[in-house]
C-alpha cells in the first residue's frame, strides 16, 4: 500500500505530517522532525528577508527625503521656491 500523508495544520506543529494509514506509511519521526526543522528555517529566513526589505525601504525613504530637502534649499537659494 502506498503511503499517503497530509499536512497536519499550521502553527507550532506546522510541517509535521499525518499519515492516512499510519501502519503502512514510510514517514519516520526523524524524517518528520527534519521536515519541521527545514520549515522553521525557511520561516526564519523569510522573516529576515522581510526585515531587510523593510530596512532597505526606510533607508531609501530617508535618502529621498535628504535629496528633496537639498533640492528645496537650492531652489530657495535661487529664489525660485
Amino acid at each position: 500500500m502506498e503511503c499517503k500523508c497530509l499536512p497536519s495544520g499550521y502553527g507550532a506543529g506546522a510541517g509535521l505530517m499525518m499519515a492516512l494509514d499510519p501502519e503502512n506509511c514510510s514517514w519516520t519521526q526523524e524524517s518528520l522532525e527534519s521536515k519541521d526543522h527545514h520549515l522553521e528555517n525557511d520561516r526564519i529566513r523569510h522573516g529576515i528577508s522581510r526585515s531587510l526589505e523593510s530596512s532597505d525601504f526606510r533607508e531609501q525613504r530617508l535618502e529621498n527625503d535628504r535629496h528633496h530637502h537639498q533640492n528645496q534649499r537650492e531652489l530657495e537659494s535661487r529664489g525660485t521656491a
